[in-house]
């Protein structure tokens, strides 16, 4: 139909700009258009996804240029839409995105709520059972309980800081078995590099927290992990 060909040149127009020639002024210009031609189609039947996609990609660009209370706004309206889906699995990646722009807008409090609700609904999303989809979980949860842990430290909150950082590492511990990566045969491996890799950024984030306890010799001993 002439509404979806116009939407798709919308779209591949604004990856264009975003992507390739990091214009974000002109990437925002593509998915205002985008917006505007879905308002004129709210009847058709592939305008709830199209709508918080192009929500998102329109936050996507105002955060590129820096513009974080507009993009947060946008973010908000895109999970709002999302929800109306009922797509769990995308609504966390919102709620996700909604913690990283109050982090970056130093709103640490606000951060570790969306964060931990982000965390929830990724546990509730169906897909646990593909093995691709294990994988991805694992990397994004740990990830979650390490940003909770970064907003209680810059909240000046080392206690708690720690309780997420120690809860990070031990769910790794449980879980390093779904983190994989193919080799050059395309031979399913366990990552083991990513895995220490992780456990590395948490260590670093854990000893500035003691440091601020004032237990420079625990903070040292985890700086060499």
């Amino acid at each position: 139909s002439p509404f979806k060909r116009a939407y798709e040149t919308y779209n591949t127009k604004r990856g264009y700009f975003y992507t390739q020639k990091r214009n974000y002024e002109k990437a925002l210009q593509y998915s205002d258009s985008s917006l505007l031609l879905l308002n004129e189609h709210k009847n058709a039947p592939e305008y709830k996804l199209w709508y918080a996609q192009a929500l998102s990609l329109k936050a996507d660009d105002l955060h590129a240029l820096k513009r974080y209370s507009e993009a947060f706004t946008y973010y908000f309206l895109a999970r709002e839409a999302v929800y109306q889906s009922g797509d769990t699995c995308l609504f966390a990646d919102y709620s996700t995105k909604l913690g990283m722009v109050s982090y970056q807008h130093k709103q640490y409090k606000e951060a570790v709520s969306y964060f931990k609700q982000a965390a929830a609904q990724r546990m509730a999303c169906p897909n646990e059972k593909n093995i691709n989809n294990a994988s991805l979980q694992f990397a994004y949860h740990q990830n979650i309980l390490d940003n909770i842990g970064i907003c209680f430290s810059r909240l000046g909150m080392p206690d708690s800081a720690i309780y997420y950082f120690d809860s990070a590492l031990h769910y790794i511990d449980l879980n390093h078995h779904k983190s994989f990566k193919y080799d050059k045969n395309n031979n399913r491996q366990n990552d083991t590099d990513f895995v220490q890799s992780a456990k590395g950024v948490i260590y670093g984030n854990m000893a500035t927290d003691y440091q601020a306890k004032n237990n420079d010799s625990l903070a040292e001993q985890l700086l060499k992990t």
